[in-house]
């Protein structure tokens, strides 16, 4: 990236120079194949900023974006850096309420977004008090000859490049922002750990990877699917676009990787990549095995978080011969610096160039720790060191159950359940006594909460309730019940959702 222009954007026209008709982006859609090459990509961009400038946006100013993983959406994106635009994402399955909230909360002065999003002003009266409006596809469409194409904006270091806003249910929307220098400290970790070659071709799930791949000059294809929906998405379309484009690097969640590796084996042919990375929810050896005899490919499991994205890594082949209590994430990239807070087992911190050290207006993030010049932030994951120097996850802090003076973490429990026959997925959670109308974990009022193991099972199969109780010993153990669909995370589709699942054990009883 430029040195002497911290804005992402000035490395725009470095590689327009370098690459010229080189693809940067190849996106199918309802059948068309699409190619913008680098050259076109940044004058694209330099005319669209030059439109959000002759429209009266300037540095500082914050614009909502609602447009899918598409070329629009990187065009679009890239225009704001130009020219010192915040741009402001939301959750995709927020109600109307919490729309309204965020919008509230994020206070943008312009919205982009596509014909789709747009009929959501007919809803929101936050969003219809936005007087700056722009559709996806003025992404794409000649500039007025009037307009001039803006150049990249000189920035300071800091300067916000991206806020994302999650609405939870409950609260006002939590915030969170990444600076032009966060976001180039973060591609370069991210660079170094996926080792991209120039022949490299890049098949994204996740935007953030796509601009990591955009930043290296690797050709980024965007195949026809709705990447809002992981747990919905056709993975034979993933398998077709690798096969006519010669896919060369893959990553997903989980639930991603799973569902490609189940399409693969369905069609008996391997997956031709070099190189495959899982990300968003820790997986274990079971998970890689099962993933490296998908293909001859080097697979890469990727341990980060909201706030410091990698924190640590280990390889797929390292995994599977692997075997202990919790979930092994391997060791720290050089780029961060890993404590945990506590003696052997503790709250996992980590300080670095790519990790948020601001804790933001009502912040999704965790507390953040000040060591002299240092900053540490403290992530919320229970991991302990193994003899190594590897990580091993044991759960979210505020996740673990205290019986005895003891603390029993949840992701052991969880991995013992899964190995007895007939599980798909387990979820070990405290649940109030009879007659108490809280939840969570650990004790409430000086009354311990009830040892319970959800468990979903595989299915056309019923699990051997004796064998789970077995299994899990020494945990506590007071109740296991049966259900037909443990929620999973809306945004990866890969872990469970224990505050909804906790929501629907209240009202429910299970076998026990």
């Amino acid at each position: 990236m430029s040195d002497t222009n911290p804005n992402v954007a000035a490395l725009l026209p470095v590689l327009a120079n370098r690459h010229g008709s080189r693809p940067a982006l190849i996106e199918w859609r309802r059948g068309r194949r699409r190619e913008t090459s680098f050259q076109e990509l940044a004058e694209r961009v330099a005319l669209l900023a030059g439109t959000y400038r002759a429209r009266g946006l300037s540095p500082g100013d914050r614009m909502l974006v609602f447009i899918p993983m598409s070329t629009e959406l990187y065009i679009t994106l890239l225009a704001c850096w130009t020219l010192g635009i915040t741009a402001v994402f939301l959750d995709a399955w927020a109600d109307r309420r919490r729309l309204n909230l965020a919008v509230e909360a994020a206070a943008p002065r312009a919205f982009a977004g596509s014909p789709r999003a747009h009929l959501l002003r007919l809803l929101s009266p936050a969003l219809r008090r936005i007087s700056l409006t722009f559709v996806a596809s003025d992404a794409s469409r000649p500039s007025p000859q009037s307009v001039r194409p803006a150049d990249p904006q000189q920035l300071a270091p800091q300067h916000a490049a991206l806020v994302t806003l999650t609405t939870g249910s409950t609260g006002p929307p939590r915030s969170l922002s990444r600076s032009h220098h966060h976001l180039r400290a973060q591609h370069r970790a991210l660079s170094r750990l996926f080792e991209l070659t120039p022949e490299d071709r890049d098949l994204p799930t996740l935007p953030i990877f796509a601009l990591n791949s955009l930043a290296a000059g690797i050709p980024v294809v965007l195949a026809d699917v709705d990447h809002r929906r992981p747990a919905h998405l056709a993975a034979s379309e993933w398998l077709r676009v690798m096969d006519a484009e010669q896919i060369t690097t893959f990553g997903g969640s989980p639930a991603t990787i799973a569902a490609v590796v189940s399409a693969s084996r369905r069609r008996d042919r391997p997956l031709p990549l070099r190189r495959l990375f899982v990300g968003g929810a820790p997986v274990d050896a079971h998970f890689a095995r099962d993933v490296l005899a998908a293909g001859d490919f080097h697979g890469l499991a990727v341990y980060g978080s909201t706030e410091a994205e990698p924190i640590a890594a280990i390889s797929l082949r390292e995994l599977a011969e692997l075997d202990g209590e919790g979930v092994c994430v391997g060791r720290p990239v050089p780029e961060a610096v890993v404590r945990l807070l506590g003696d052997d087992t503790g709250e996992v911190s980590v300080s670095g160039e790519h990790v948020l050290a601001e804790p933001g207006e009502a912040s999704a993030c965790g507390p953040v720790l000040h060591d002299g010049d240092r900053v540490w932030r403290r992530i919320g994951d229970a991991a302990r060191w193994d003899d190594a120097g590897r990580l091993w996850l044991l759960g979210r802090v505020g996740d673990c159950l205290r019986r005895d003076g003891k603390v029993w973490w949840p992701l052991p429990a969880e991995q013992r359940a899964r190995a007895g026959g007939g599980v798909r997925a387990a979820v070990y959670i405290g649940l109030p006594q009879e007659g108490d109308s809280h939840g969570g974990t650990g004790h409430h009022g000086g009354v311990p909460l009830r040892a319970v193991l959800c468990v979903e099972p595989v299915p056309g199969l019923s699990p051997d309730l004796a064998e789970l109780r077995r299994l899990l010993a020494p945990w506590p153990l007071d109740e296991v019940r049966i259900v037909p669909r443990i929620p999973r995370d809306p945004r990866h589709a890969s872990k469970p959702d224990r505050a909804a699942l906790l929501e629907r054990m209240k009202s429910s009883r299970g076998v026990t």
